[in-house]
């Protein structure tokens, strides 16, 4: 069984501005900032993840 630990370490934590999911009506920079945040986050993941697998190590050692 995989415990909320484990899952914490398999996810991608992306800033969200404070910008509510339903917040349909956002401006072209609150988008861009959106975008920036999620591939920023998304590659501090990677790079992470690459690193634990070149090491040898689990994700949850």
């Amino acid at each position: 069984m995989i415990s909320c630990f484990q899952n914490h370490d398999r996810t991608v934590f992306i800033d969200d501005h404070n910008i509510s999911a339903l917040s349909f009506d956002i401006t072209a920079e609150q988008k861009e900032a959106l975008i920036n945040s999620g591939y920023s986050a998304t590659y501090d993941y990677v790079m992470r993840m690459d690193n634990i697998m070149l090491a040898g190590l689990g994700v949850n050692d």
